[in-house]
This record gives C-alpha cells, structure tokens and sequence, in this order.
C-alpha cells in the first residue's frame, strides 16, 4: 500500500497516531529533503523528491516490486510525506493516476489554506482556491471567479509570484481586494503582509515558500445585476427594474434596446454562446455587433477579458452604447466601422474567439481576417440567416483546413390567438463553428 501522508507546518507535531504508525513502518519514505530530516531515525530506504514526478514514482515502483519478489520478503508499504492536505494541488493526485485508487491510501492533514485563513482571521466560506504552479498567467485567470464578491487563496511559485499576479490584477482593473502574502508558514521566518494591490505589484522580496490571499473590499460584491428596460409607450423616467442573475445566459430579448427591433433571439444566442465555449479572460471579437446582445452576453461571462463590439451604422452603435450601460459590461468596447476593414485597424487585441453575426456577400472577406488574426486554439462562430452566407463560410473553413460543424436553429414562440395560443416561427438561422485546428 501507498500512503500519502499529510504534514501540517508544525511538522512532527501536526501528525495524528495513526500517520506516524504509517511512517515508522514504512519500507520506504518519499518526500523533500526537509520532510526526509524529520526522520533520519527511520531504517527505512529514501527516495528524495528533487525533480519530476514520474522518476520519483518509477522509484516507487521499483521499490514495491523488489519488495515484493525477494527471497526475504520486505515491507513493501510506502509512505510519501506532503504538505497539509494532499489533494488539494498536491502529490496525491499524481500518486493516484499512476498506481490506481485501490493501491492509494491518504491521510490528510491541515492544509496550507487552512492555516493562512486562521492567522488572518478571515472565514472560508465561498473561496476558490487557485494554483500557479507551472502554469501560464492567462491559464492562472482563465479560472479566476468572476463574482468579484469571492475570496481567492493562490498557491505561488517564482514564475507566477505575488508581484506577477497583483501587476497583472491591476492591468485587468481587478482592484477591488486587499491582499495578503503569507509566508514560510509554521517556520520562525513567518509572516504575514497586508498591502493594495498597486503596492504589491512593485514588491519582489518574497520566500520561496508563501500563499497569496485576496479578500474582497467591503461593497464590491456583486450579486444580481439590476438593468432597467424602458416600457413601451411610456416615459423614459418611467423604468421596470429586473433582476438578472450573474450567471444567467439567453438574457430576455425586452431588457435589450434595439433600435430596429432586430436582435439575436435568446435561444440562439444560447447555443452561439455555448459554440464559443468562452472562458473568463477570453478576447472576443463580435462582427457586426448589431445591438449587442451577443457582445454584452460574452462580456458577462469574459468578464476577465475584452469583448471589442464592430458595427458600422450609427444607430446601432448607440445601441451597443446604452446596453453595455444597462448591463454594467465596462469590458465591452465599441469599435465603429465596416468590416473587413475596421478589422485591420492597428492595435486591436489579437482575439482568442469570434462571433461573426452574419456578413452576407463579405463574408469571405471578413473570415480571411479573422482567421489571420485569430490566436492558436482559437474559436469561430458564425451566424447566417441566407443559404447562400452559410453555404460560402462552410467552404471556405474547409479550404482554410479548419475543423467545422453547422447546426440550423429555429425557434418558435406563443402568441395570442384570440383565448388560445399558437406558435410564431421566426426565420431559422444557420449557426456555423470553425476552430483552428486541422481536420
């Protein structure tokens, strides 16, 4: 049996009984060079945690194998000694997927999470708890919780330090927490620092061993937006309040302003949104943003990121004005002009998805943009009401090499008929995915 065992700061202190009977009759001990010293009185073999994980685990494996086979048989239990709670960005999940759940014991202990909340004194309820550990910054805040009312504990290392993370923070306008750097916790080097996030982004003096807390300032917690839908035929200081909740898509057509009353209808900007599989710090370009509804929607679930919204009539770009205020999306930015050519302007963000509301006659024109410019990974949707756009957008993804798919959505909705009602079917739209990655 494999046992990953937990050690909390305090160290030997930390262990329950039944831990440190795991230990003493180990055959074999697994783990840093600090846990290891912990234990120099063990008889029991050694193997040190240095470098990657796969030749630590193939040790393992020789180990049990030996253990197991010889003449005089040996202890064949493994203990690997870890910090606090093993699963939770820790060995044990690695231990797992390579030797099977039926060969894996844990004993968890304190983790580092834990003990950073209480010398803080700040409660856990509702914190989301991140690694960076050999990650890269934008996969570090792909996961990032957009409710800017949760509390953050990230685990550090030297590529993605506390200076990293605040610095990138305060790029992104992400201002609302105070921070904390707990460091070298259970040690006689520990510390506890409290700074803005401006302060700590020009910090570098950190040990190698810490934990970034961020705790939300009081009044920045966002629960359900209010927007406001003027009625019709009423004044424009008489307004209908409604509550929209934030994780909420397919947002009711009425909350929406639209000057000529057309609009992607909710239901099929729900499966175009699903399409685009979107993520927190995504950059979204919407082409022919119309009124918006797609680009606020995307901008509520990229709230990390930056919805750039291309329209080139007037009208609708006041549109887009007024529903990226009603809904609260400052990560929305209008950008006015006909595409493919506004498309080109210099220092646009390079986007990591699409939305391309139609394009008609353009719109090989406009996807030959969007695929020259697109990020590696990146994500095409396209939606077309004529047989004839949607027919030329699919040929030209599978001269491009890209991988396709095309669904048609109809949508049908009650209306009145006399005391019954009957379904009204609204043109069926065409809704076309490409992404960047060869068939």
């Amino acid at each position: 049996m494999i046992y990953v065992v937990g050690i909390g700061s305090a160290g030997l202190k930390s262990l329950t009984p039944r831990s440190l009977g795991v230990i003493e009759k180990a055959g074999l001990l697994v783990g840093t060079r600090r846990f290891l010293q912990e234990f120099e009185e063990s008889k029991a073999e050694r193997v040190l945690i240095a470098g990657g994980l796969e030749a630590v685990a193939d040790k393992i494996e020789s180990f049990v194998r030996r253990a197991r086979s010889g003449i005089k048989k040996k202890n064949a239990t493994v203990a690997v000694l870890a910090t606090g709670d093993p699963l939770l960005f820790g060995i044990a999940d690695f231990i797992i997927n390579r030797f099977g759940k039926r060969s894996v014991s844990i004993l968890p202990n304190l983790s580092i999470v834990a003990e950073a909340f209480a010398l803080i004194k700040e409660d856990r309820n509702n914190a989301v708890v991140l690694s960076g550990h050999g990650r890269t910054i934008e996969e570090l805040f792909g996961e990032f919780p957009c409710s800017k009312g949760q509390k953050v504990a990230i685990f550090t290392d030297a590529k993605n330090s506390p200076q990293v993370i605040a610095r990138e923070m305060v790029e992104r306008g992400m201002v609302t927490y105070t921070a904390y750097v707990i460091e070298a916790i259970g040690t006689e080097a520990e510390s506890i620092g409290r700074s803005r996030l401006g302060a700590l982004a020009k910090r570098t003096d950190f040990a190698p061993l810490n934990i970034l807390i961020l705790i939300p300032k009081i009044g920045s917690k966002t629960g359900p937006k209010v927007v406001y839908k003027i009625r019709p035929g009423v004044k424009s200081s008489d307004k209908e309040e409604v509550e929209v909740s934030r994780t909420r898509i397919g947002l009711p057509d009425r909350l929406f302003t639209s000057t000529t009353g057309m609009i992607t209808k909710a239901e099929v900007r729900v499966v175009s949104l699903s399409k685009l599989d979107l993520r927190p710090s995504d950059v979204v370009w919407d082409v022919g943003a119309g009124c918006g509804s797609v680009a606020v929607e995307a901008a509520r679930i990229a709230c990390y990121g930056t919805v750039y919204a291309f329209e080139q009539k007037r009208t609708r770009a006041k549109d887009i004005s007024e529903n990226r205020r009603r809904f609260g999306v400052k990560n929305l930015k209008l950008i006015e002009g006909v595409a493919p050519e506004v498309l080109k302007r210099s220092g646009l963000e390079r986007p990591t998805r699409v939305f391309v509301g139609g394009g008609g006659t353009a719109i090989e024109s406009i996807l030959s943009i969007v695929l020259k410019k697109i990020l590696p990974s990146g994500v095409v949707v396209i939606n077309c009401v004529t047989i004839e756009t949607a027919s030329v957008a699919f040929a030209f993804l599978e001269k491009k090499g890209w991988s396709r798919e095309m669904v048609q959505v109809g949508v049908s909705r009650t209306k009145p008929a006399g005391i019954l009602n009957i379904l009204s079917a609204y043109n069926p739209v065409f809704i076309i995915t490409g992404r960047a990655e060869r068939v």
